[in-house]
């Protein structure tokens, strides 16, 4: 709720000055990204809270839940999560640079670093549905959480995208996802 309040904060604020000051070039570029960046972190917050939900529903099941039947699956939510942060911090700073160059090279990093996290979701998927006779209710829990990581890798490329428009005035798919 606090997130969500957070981004029409910035929307209105936004909303405001644009209609107010009539801001041009970078700045208007900068204001109109902020709204979108806005909503980009507006889900992310969703999706950890998603995340979230699944961790407490599966502690909360008899006996819990021992993700070691699946293999190395923890360590690739591990690695999916770290990485995800990882484009989310990078993508902030591009977005706040001042330096164009600097910009530029960090949202094509973060862009490039999308191509692991969806490789990590693919190797997850397959670890989930290798075993027919699983819990199919843990499994699609699991499968949920796989998704949730994966979106927040793409909402930060989302990001990384306004920060690159911000930095050049270019609209530019730099993150087109091979996945």
């Amino acid at each position: 709720e606090v997130i969500d309040k957070l981004r029409y904060t910035i929307e209105k604020n936004c909303l405001t000055f644009i209609s107010t000051q009539q801001p041009v070039a970078v700045d208007a570029r900068r204001l109109l990204s902020a709204v979108i960046v806005s909503e980009e972190l507006e889900r992310i917050g969703d999706y950890a809270e998603g995340i979230a939900k699944v961790t407490l529903d599966l502690r909360g099941k008899q006996d819990g839940v021992d993700l070691s039947q699946f293999g190395n699956l923890a360590d690739i939510f591990s690695k999916m999560r770290d990485k995800a942060i990882s484009m989310l911090g990078a993508s902030a700073e591009a977005f706040f640079a001042r330096n164009k160059d600097y910009a530029i090279e960090e949202s094509r990093r973060v862009c490039a670093a999308d191509d692991e996290v969806d490789g990590l979701y693919r190797a997850a998927y397959e670890i989930l549905w290798a075993d027919k006779d699983g819990d199919i209710e843990v499994v699609i829990r699991l499968g949920w959480v796989a998704h949730d990581l994966e979106r927040i890798a793409d909402r930060a490329t989302n990001i990384a995208e306004r920060a690159f428009f911000v930095a050049t005035g270019e609209m530019e798919d730099i993150g087109a996802s091979n996945f």
